[in-house]
Protein backbone atom coordinates (compact mmCIF):
# COMPACT_ATOMS: atom_id res chain seq x y z
CA UNK A 1 0.00 0.00 0.00
CA UNK A 2 1.28 3.65 -0.78
CA UNK A 3 2.96 5.15 2.40
CA UNK A 4 3.98 8.48 3.02
CA UNK A 5 6.80 7.44 5.57
CA UNK A 6 8.64 6.57 1.85
CA UNK A 7 9.14 10.62 1.90
CA UNK A 8 11.71 12.41 3.26
CA UNK A 9 12.42 16.02 3.97
CA UNK A 10 16.36 16.68 3.03
CA UNK A 11 18.31 19.92 3.74
CA UNK A 12 20.38 21.81 0.65
CA UNK A 13 23.47 19.94 -0.19
CA UNK A 14 25.16 22.63 -1.33
CA UNK A 15 24.49 26.01 1.24
CA UNK A 16 21.93 23.53 4.09
CA UNK A 17 19.33 25.54 4.35
CA UNK A 18 16.72 23.08 5.60
CA UNK A 19 13.65 25.12 6.06
CA UNK A 20 12.99 27.99 3.34
CA UNK A 21 11.74 26.56 0.01
CA UNK A 22 9.94 27.98 -2.77
CA UNK A 23 7.73 25.89 -4.64
CA UNK A 24 7.68 25.20 -8.32
CA UNK A 25 4.41 25.10 -10.00
CA UNK A 26 3.21 23.84 -12.89
CA UNK A 27 4.93 20.14 -12.52
CA UNK A 28 3.88 17.08 -14.68
CA UNK A 29 2.48 13.38 -13.72
CA UNK A 30 5.50 11.36 -12.36
CA UNK A 31 6.20 8.07 -14.47
CA UNK A 32 8.40 7.11 -11.80
CA UNK A 33 6.39 7.89 -8.66
CA UNK A 34 4.10 4.52 -9.17
CA UNK A 35 7.83 2.42 -9.03
CA UNK A 36 8.05 4.31 -5.67
CA UNK A 37 4.87 3.61 -4.67
CA UNK A 38 5.12 6.37 -2.46
CA UNK A 39 1.48 7.36 -2.74
CA UNK A 40 1.85 10.43 -4.86
CA UNK A 41 0.88 11.63 -8.54
CA UNK A 42 3.74 14.45 -9.23
CA UNK A 43 6.88 14.41 -7.68
CA UNK A 44 7.23 17.75 -5.55
CA UNK A 45 9.97 20.28 -6.08
CA UNK A 46 10.82 23.38 -4.83
CA UNK A 47 14.14 26.01 -4.93
CA UNK A 48 16.59 26.37 -1.94
CA UNK A 49 16.30 30.04 -0.67
CA UNK A 50 19.69 30.21 0.06
CA UNK A 51 21.62 29.15 -3.36
CA UNK A 52 18.82 28.84 -5.35
CA UNK A 53 19.33 25.13 -6.13
CA UNK A 54 16.22 22.90 -7.53
CA UNK A 55 15.57 19.98 -5.64
CA UNK A 56 12.85 17.49 -4.88
CA UNK A 57 11.48 17.71 -1.53
CA UNK A 58 9.84 16.10 0.03
CA UNK A 59 11.52 13.08 -2.01
CA UNK A 60 11.35 9.26 -1.61
CA UNK A 61 13.46 8.02 0.77
CA UNK A 62 16.71 5.55 0.68
CA UNK A 63 14.66 2.24 0.87
CA UNK A 64 12.25 3.49 -2.13
CA UNK A 65 15.24 4.35 -4.54
CA UNK A 66 16.92 1.12 -3.22
CA UNK A 67 14.20 -0.40 -5.59
CA UNK A 68 14.69 1.53 -8.40
CA UNK A 69 18.14 1.28 -8.83
CA UNK A 70 19.11 -2.00 -7.46
CA UNK A 71 16.23 -3.53 -8.41
CA UNK A 72 17.30 -2.88 -12.35
CA UNK A 73 13.73 -0.92 -12.45
CA UNK A 74 15.10 2.15 -13.61
CA UNK A 75 17.15 0.67 -16.18
CA UNK A 76 14.79 -2.04 -17.62
CA UNK A 77 14.29 -0.30 -21.13
CA UNK A 78 18.36 -0.32 -21.16
CA UNK A 79 18.23 -4.35 -21.21
CA UNK A 80 16.56 -5.94 -24.35
CA UNK A 81 19.43 -7.23 -26.59
CA UNK A 82 18.08 -4.53 -29.13
CA UNK A 83 19.22 -1.59 -26.72
CA UNK A 84 22.09 -3.01 -25.83
CA UNK A 85 23.08 -3.45 -29.75
CA UNK A 86 22.65 0.32 -30.05
CA UNK A 87 24.29 1.48 -27.19
CA UNK A 88 27.49 -0.91 -28.35
CA UNK A 89 27.34 0.26 -31.74
CA UNK A 90 26.85 3.95 -30.88
CA UNK A 91 29.56 4.59 -28.16
CA UNK A 92 31.90 6.77 -30.00
CA UNK A 93 28.50 8.59 -31.72
CA UNK A 94 27.19 9.43 -28.13
CA UNK A 95 30.93 10.07 -26.02
CA UNK A 96 33.06 11.49 -28.78
CA UNK A 97 32.34 15.04 -27.97
CA UNK A 98 32.06 14.98 -24.45
CA UNK A 99 35.40 13.22 -23.71
CA UNK A 100 36.39 15.93 -26.43
CA UNK A 101 35.16 18.96 -24.03
CA UNK A 102 37.11 17.09 -20.83
CA UNK A 103 40.12 16.34 -23.52
CA UNK A 104 41.44 19.79 -23.45
CA UNK A 105 41.61 20.17 -19.91
CA UNK A 106 43.43 17.33 -19.32
CA UNK A 107 45.96 16.66 -21.98
CA UNK A 108 49.16 17.50 -21.79
CA UNK A 109 49.18 17.32 -18.05
CA UNK A 110 51.53 15.16 -16.14
CA UNK A 111 48.75 12.65 -15.10
CA UNK A 112 50.38 8.97 -16.13
CA UNK A 113 49.47 6.71 -15.57
CA UNK A 114 46.70 7.29 -17.33
CA UNK A 115 43.16 6.11 -14.93
CA UNK A 116 39.95 7.34 -15.74
CA UNK A 117 36.35 6.25 -13.32
CA UNK A 118 32.96 6.63 -14.26
CA UNK A 119 30.93 7.33 -11.33
CA UNK A 120 26.98 5.52 -12.31
CA UNK A 121 28.56 4.07 -15.79
CA UNK A 122 25.55 2.07 -16.32
CA UNK A 123 27.04 -1.33 -19.36
CA UNK A 124 29.98 0.63 -19.19
CA UNK A 125 29.84 2.22 -22.75
CA UNK A 126 31.65 5.19 -21.62
CA UNK A 127 34.86 2.75 -20.14
CA UNK A 128 35.10 1.37 -23.33
CA UNK A 129 35.29 4.67 -25.24
CA UNK A 130 38.31 5.83 -22.82
CA UNK A 131 39.93 2.74 -23.38
CA UNK A 132 40.31 2.74 -26.90
CA UNK A 133 42.03 6.21 -25.95
CA UNK A 134 44.32 4.05 -23.59
CA UNK A 135 43.09 4.95 -20.18
CA UNK A 136 42.91 2.15 -17.40
CA UNK A 137 39.63 2.52 -16.31
CA UNK A 138 37.22 1.51 -13.27
CA UNK A 139 33.62 2.02 -13.14
CA UNK A 140 30.90 2.04 -10.48
CA UNK A 141 27.04 1.80 -10.23
CA UNK A 142 24.69 -0.13 -8.23
CA UNK A 143 22.43 -1.94 -10.76
CA UNK A 144 23.27 -6.27 -10.70
CA UNK A 145 21.87 -6.19 -14.41
CA UNK A 146 23.87 -3.63 -15.37
CA UNK A 147 26.98 -5.03 -13.98
CA UNK A 148 26.06 -8.65 -15.52
CA UNK A 149 25.75 -7.16 -19.11
CA UNK A 150 28.66 -4.81 -18.57
CA UNK A 151 30.88 -8.08 -18.28
CA UNK A 152 29.11 -10.21 -20.66
CA UNK A 153 29.46 -7.62 -23.47
CA UNK A 154 32.12 -5.36 -22.81
CA UNK A 155 34.27 -7.47 -20.70
CA UNK A 156 33.76 -4.90 -17.21
CA UNK A 157 34.22 -6.05 -14.03
CA UNK A 158 32.52 -3.18 -12.56
CA UNK A 159 32.28 -2.20 -8.56
CA UNK A 160 28.57 -2.68 -7.79
CA UNK A 161 28.28 -0.02 -4.75
CA UNK A 162 27.04 3.35 -4.10
CA UNK A 163 30.09 5.24 -4.46
CA UNK A 164 32.33 7.08 -1.59
CA UNK A 165 35.67 6.93 -2.56
CA UNK A 166 36.87 4.52 -0.44
CA UNK A 167 37.28 1.86 -2.49
CA UNK A 168 40.12 3.05 -4.68
CA UNK A 169 43.20 4.53 -3.53
CA UNK A 170 44.15 8.17 -3.04
CA UNK A 171 45.04 9.99 -5.37
CA UNK A 172 44.68 7.52 -8.22
CA UNK A 173 42.70 8.56 -11.20
CA UNK A 174 43.69 10.78 -13.96
CA UNK A 175 39.76 11.55 -14.88
CA UNK A 176 36.60 11.30 -13.24
CA UNK A 177 33.72 10.78 -15.45
CA UNK A 178 30.10 11.43 -14.43
CA UNK A 179 26.85 11.11 -16.91
CA UNK A 180 23.67 12.05 -16.01
CA UNK A 181 24.48 10.67 -12.44
CA UNK A 182 24.66 13.81 -10.47
CA UNK A 183 21.09 14.66 -10.55
CA UNK A 184 20.43 10.91 -8.86
CA UNK A 185 22.93 11.08 -6.71
CA UNK A 186 21.07 10.92 -3.11
CA UNK A 187 24.05 12.70 -1.34
CA UNK A 188 26.13 14.37 -3.72
CA UNK A 189 28.62 16.13 -1.12
CA UNK A 190 29.51 12.82 0.01
CA UNK A 191 30.19 11.85 -3.96
CA UNK A 192 32.64 15.12 -4.25
CA UNK A 193 34.34 14.74 -1.40
CA UNK A 194 34.87 10.83 -3.02
CA UNK A 195 35.95 12.57 -6.04
CA UNK A 196 37.95 14.97 -4.44
CA UNK A 197 40.24 12.07 -2.70
CA UNK A 198 40.63 9.85 -5.38
CA UNK A 199 41.99 12.45 -8.16
CA UNK A 200 45.32 13.21 -9.15
CA UNK A 201 46.72 16.22 -7.90
CA UNK A 202 45.74 17.99 -11.55
CA UNK A 203 43.30 15.84 -12.06
CA UNK A 204 39.64 16.87 -13.58
CA UNK A 205 36.28 15.95 -13.28
CA UNK A 206 33.81 15.76 -16.22
CA UNK A 207 30.41 15.90 -15.09
CA UNK A 208 27.26 16.06 -17.44
CA UNK A 209 23.82 16.52 -16.20
CA UNK A 210 20.29 17.49 -17.16
CA UNK A 211 19.39 21.03 -16.47
CA UNK A 212 16.83 24.11 -17.37
CA UNK A 213 19.10 26.45 -17.99
CA UNK A 214 19.35 28.04 -21.42
CA UNK A 215 17.26 25.05 -22.29
CA UNK A 216 15.80 24.67 -25.99
CA UNK A 217 13.50 21.52 -25.94
CA UNK A 218 10.29 20.92 -23.66
CA UNK A 219 12.59 18.40 -21.85
CA UNK A 220 14.19 21.15 -19.60
CA UNK A 221 10.74 20.54 -17.18
CA UNK A 222 10.75 16.69 -17.72
CA UNK A 223 14.23 15.71 -15.80
CA UNK A 224 12.03 17.29 -13.14
CA UNK A 225 10.72 13.59 -11.43
CA UNK A 226 11.45 11.63 -8.70
CA UNK A 227 13.85 9.54 -10.19
CA UNK A 228 16.35 12.88 -9.71
CA UNK A 229 17.13 14.57 -6.42
CA UNK A 230 18.36 17.69 -7.96
CA UNK A 231 18.25 19.78 -11.20
CA UNK A 232 21.81 21.16 -11.38
CA UNK A 233 23.35 24.58 -13.08
CA UNK A 234 27.08 25.54 -13.07
CA UNK A 235 26.28 28.14 -10.13
CA UNK A 236 25.01 25.40 -8.07
CA UNK A 237 26.96 22.09 -8.58
CA UNK A 238 29.93 24.36 -9.08
CA UNK A 239 29.43 25.66 -5.24
CA UNK A 240 29.13 22.54 -4.15
CA UNK A 241 32.78 21.30 -5.78
CA UNK A 242 34.46 24.55 -4.47
CA UNK A 243 32.84 23.45 -0.55
CA UNK A 244 34.67 20.14 -1.24
CA UNK A 245 38.29 21.85 -2.52
CA UNK A 246 37.69 21.21 -6.52
CA UNK A 247 38.18 24.36 -8.75
CA UNK A 248 35.53 24.57 -11.88
CA UNK A 249 37.53 25.42 -15.07
CA UNK A 250 35.04 25.32 -17.97
CA UNK A 251 31.44 24.95 -18.21
CA UNK A 252 29.06 25.05 -21.23
CA UNK A 253 25.17 24.25 -21.72
CA UNK A 254 24.12 22.44 -24.76
CA UNK A 255 27.24 21.27 -25.37
CA UNK A 256 26.98 19.91 -29.28
CA UNK A 257 23.14 20.44 -31.55
CA UNK A 258 22.23 16.55 -30.62
CA UNK A 259 22.81 17.20 -26.83
CA UNK A 260 20.05 19.59 -25.26
CA UNK A 261 19.10 20.79 -22.02
CA UNK A 262 22.57 19.70 -20.37
CA UNK A 263 25.21 21.01 -18.46
CA UNK A 264 28.84 20.37 -18.85
CA UNK A 265 30.78 21.01 -16.45
CA UNK A 266 34.55 20.62 -15.60
CA UNK A 267 36.62 20.70 -12.36
CA UNK A 268 40.56 20.52 -11.07
CA UNK A 269 41.81 19.09 -8.12
CA UNK A 270 44.55 21.65 -7.80
CA UNK A 271 48.14 20.82 -7.90
CA UNK A 272 48.99 23.09 -4.91
CA UNK A 273 46.22 21.04 -2.53
CA UNK A 274 42.39 21.37 -2.37
CA UNK A 275 40.96 24.91 -2.03
CA UNK A 276 38.21 24.33 0.25
CA UNK A 277 35.77 26.87 -0.07
CA UNK A 278 33.41 28.33 2.84
CA UNK A 279 29.72 28.05 2.03
CA UNK A 280 29.17 32.17 2.22
CA UNK A 281 32.08 32.08 -0.21
CA UNK A 282 30.71 29.48 -2.53
CA UNK A 283 27.24 30.72 -2.81
CA UNK A 284 28.34 34.63 -3.15
CA UNK A 285 26.34 35.68 -6.17
CA UNK A 286 24.46 32.83 -7.01
CA UNK A 287 20.96 33.31 -9.11
CA UNK A 288 18.71 34.58 -6.39
CA UNK A 289 15.79 31.68 -6.19
CA UNK A 290 13.03 34.02 -7.13
CA UNK A 291 14.70 34.71 -10.76
CA UNK A 292 15.55 30.90 -10.80
CA UNK A 293 11.41 30.55 -10.29
CA UNK A 294 10.36 33.08 -12.76
CA UNK A 295 12.96 31.11 -15.15
CA UNK A 296 11.52 27.51 -14.56
CA UNK A 297 7.76 28.62 -14.87
CA UNK A 298 7.57 31.20 -17.60
CA UNK A 299 11.64 31.40 -19.48
CA UNK A 300 11.48 27.53 -20.32
CA UNK A 301 8.15 27.18 -21.38
CA UNK A 302 8.42 30.35 -24.00
CA UNK A 303 11.95 29.48 -24.86
CA UNK A 304 10.77 25.13 -25.51
CA UNK A 305 8.61 27.04 -27.79
CA UNK A 306 10.28 29.03 -30.08
CA UNK A 307 13.42 26.13 -30.32
CA UNK A 308 10.30 23.88 -30.79
CA UNK A 309 11.11 23.58 -34.55
CA UNK A 310 15.16 23.24 -33.93
CA UNK A 311 14.93 20.50 -31.68
CA UNK A 312 11.96 18.31 -33.63
CA UNK A 313 14.64 18.61 -36.41
CA UNK A 314 17.57 17.55 -34.22
CA UNK A 315 15.38 14.89 -32.63
CA UNK A 316 14.74 13.76 -36.45
CA UNK A 317 18.56 13.90 -37.09
CA UNK A 318 19.23 12.05 -33.98
CA UNK A 319 16.74 9.42 -35.22
CA UNK A 320 18.63 8.51 -38.63
CA UNK A 321 21.68 8.85 -37.07
CA UNK A 322 20.83 6.51 -34.33
CA UNK A 323 19.17 3.74 -36.69
CA UNK A 324 21.22 4.54 -39.36
CA UNK A 325 18.33 5.32 -41.75
CA UNK A 326 17.77 1.42 -42.47
CA UNK A 327 14.23 0.29 -42.97
CA UNK A 328 14.49 -3.17 -40.62
CA UNK A 329 16.40 -0.65 -37.61
CA UNK A 330 13.91 2.21 -38.30
CA UNK A 331 10.82 -0.16 -37.40
CA UNK A 332 12.33 -1.59 -34.71
CA UNK A 333 13.44 1.65 -32.99
CA UNK A 334 9.62 2.91 -33.47
CA UNK A 335 8.70 -0.30 -31.91
CA UNK A 336 10.87 0.16 -28.82
CA UNK A 337 9.74 4.23 -28.59
CA UNK A 338 6.15 2.86 -28.45
CA UNK A 339 6.62 0.09 -25.96
CA UNK A 340 8.30 2.74 -23.97
CA UNK A 341 5.36 5.08 -24.48
CA UNK A 342 2.75 2.64 -23.82
CA UNK A 343 4.15 1.61 -20.54
CA UNK A 344 4.53 5.48 -19.93
CA UNK A 345 0.68 6.12 -20.29
CA UNK A 346 0.20 2.34 -18.29
CA UNK A 347 2.46 4.03 -15.51
CA UNK A 348 0.37 7.29 -15.62
CA UNK A 349 -3.04 6.36 -15.01
CA UNK A 350 -2.31 3.91 -12.43
CA UNK A 351 -0.01 6.66 -10.55
CA UNK A 352 -3.86 8.55 -10.83
CA UNK A 353 -5.18 5.64 -9.38
CA UNK A 354 -2.49 5.59 -6.28
CA UNK A 355 -3.21 9.39 -6.20
CA UNK A 356 -7.03 9.11 -5.41
CA UNK A 357 -6.26 5.91 -2.85
CA UNK A 358 -4.14 7.69 -1.35
CA UNK A 359 -4.22 9.54 1.91
CA UNK A 360 -2.98 13.48 1.98
CA UNK A 361 0.62 14.07 3.86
Amino acid sequence: MPSSNLLERVACPVCGNDRDFIPVHGSRTDNWIRTLDVGLARSRWGICAGCGLVMQNPRPNAEAYKRLYEGSVYHESQLSGDQIKRSLELIEYCFADKIGFAERFYRGRDLAPWRMLDIGCGMGESLAAFRDRKFEVAGVQPDPALTRLAKEHLGFDLRQEYFTGDSFPPNHFSVVFTNHAFEHFDDPASVIAGIAKVLKPGGVCFTCAPTYARNKTPTARAWMNSAHNWIWTHETLGALFKIHGLRPVAHTYNGTPKYTDELWLVVEKPVSGLEVQSVEAAIRGLTPAAQVKRTLEWVVPVRSAIYLPWSVFQKGKRFVQFTGGRPGAVAAYLLQVARNRGGQVSRWFHSLRRAKQAKPL
